[in-house]
């Protein structure tokens, strides 16, 4: 309940308002709908970068904060203390991994009752999963990754895993503590992401393959152009459109070119229209290596688009039972290739796994009842603080 009669203010931590991330889309849907009755939503950055998405944020009502990321851990904590003295929140919902920790620490210091500190990654190095191999890099990044963990378990009230593979990396007996402990996926808004009017068919002459995120090793985007080279020797006119971007981008730009996929390969950039770009494609490719639970799966499967995808633990989670043998062995592009055939020789298994795909989002991952549990949570922590 609202205590004073007043609405509960969060604070809603990020790297930055990109338009194509997961994490953007989680902290959009929860501006999008919130109730401005019982809460009121801000955003603060860990970057200098504001994002596609920052304008939207503040039509939202949103205010927009800054606070840079820093190896420097306790002067970052500090930093992020001077803007909770200057409001007063309720709430501190981080959404930022490791680096999650000064924000928590921060906040405690700055006297928030209600502390949350939400994993969004099952890699084992969160904070330097795509710094290269530069060795002071990877130093630092070590460095954040110990001290932010820790700080999250001693200033965090409450742990959100994005997926239970999340947190059995980090707090393999997280099981024992249901109360501070819990797993919440962000849910697609099934009305933004919905399928196209018409019917597809798997018999397309030029099958539209689309994968989004970042350019980055984790999402693995040089595999899927192996992927495409196999799926064209069947099928010549696929193509494959990489939404998004990242530090890989030039590399996968220069790679097309090499292997004669240059005119097959749209690489657009962020894009604000990833609903109609989905309900435009024909199926969903992903050759990710880690996910936490992949929001760009959940949404092109609630576009009814079929996915294939690497065999790893949170695709399985991701995916609709259906469309589980579509996974493939992670580093076999021919086996991708072959599953992505398969789908388009047959109408109607083409049509089956879409539609299956849909189904699986509105059965469980609807946004409006996930966001609604996340509303009932903050309220009852902040009550109970």
């Amino acid at each position: 309940m609202k205590k004073n009669d007043k609405p509960i203010r969060v604070l809603n931590v990020m790297s930055d308002l990109s338009a194509d991330g997961g994490i953007e889309a989680i902290v959009l849907g929860i501006l999008r709908s919130y109730d401005r009755e019982r809460f009121h939503h801000d955003v603060c950055c860990i970057t200098t970068v504001e994002g596609a998405a920052a304008e939207e944020a503040r039509a939202l009502g949103a205010e927009v904060h800054f606070c840079r990321k820093s190896p420097n851990m306790s002067g970052f904590a500090s930093r992020f203390r001077e803007i909770l003295a200057s409001r007063q929140y309720d709430v501190v919902h981080s959404h930022v991994n490791s680096w999650s920790g000064a924000m928590m620490r921060g906040a405690a210091e700055a006297g928030v009752p209600v502390r949350v500190a939400h994993i969004h990654s099952a890699a084992p190095k969160l904070a330097g999963r795509n710094i290269g191999w530069n060795p002071a890099a990877k130093l630092a990044a070590s460095y954040v990754d110990a001290v932010g963990l820790s700080w999250i378990s001693r200033y965090a009230g409450r742990i959100i895993g994005i997926s239970e593979a999340a947190l059995d990396l980090h707090w393999p007996s997280w099981r024992n503590e249901p109360g501070r402990f819990v797993t919440w996926a962000g849910g697609v808004d099934t009305e933004r992401f919905k399928p196209r009017a018409g019917e597809r068919s798997g018999r397309a002459r030029a099958p539209r393959l689309i994968f989004v995120g970042a350019f980055s090793p984790d999402k693995n985007q040089r595999e899927l152009l192996d992927v495409l080279a196999g799926v064209r020797r069947r099928f010549p006119g696929a193509v494959l459109n990489l939404v998004g971007t990242g530090a890989r981008l030039d590399d996968i730009r220069r790679r097309a070119s090499l292997q004669g996929l240059a005119d097959a390969v749209a690489l657009p950039g962020v894009r604000t229209d990833v609903p109609e770009l989905l309900a435009n494609a024909d199926i969903f490719v992903s050759a990710s290596k880690r996910e936490g639970l992949p929001q760009a799966v959940l949404e092109a499967q609630s576009a009814a688009l079929p996915v294939v995808a690497s065999d790893i633990g949170a695709h399985r989670e991701a995916v609709a039972p259906e469309l589980r043998s579509f996974l493939y062995p992670l580093g076999r592009p021919a086996e991708a290739a072959e599953r992505i055939g398969r789908l388009l020789e047959s109408d109607a298994l083409f049509a089956e796994s879409g539609a299956a795909a849909r189904r699986f989002i509105l059965a469980g991952f609807g946004q409006k009842a996930l966001l609604a549990r996340l509303q009932d949570w903050h309220e009852d922590w902040f009550a109970r603080a």
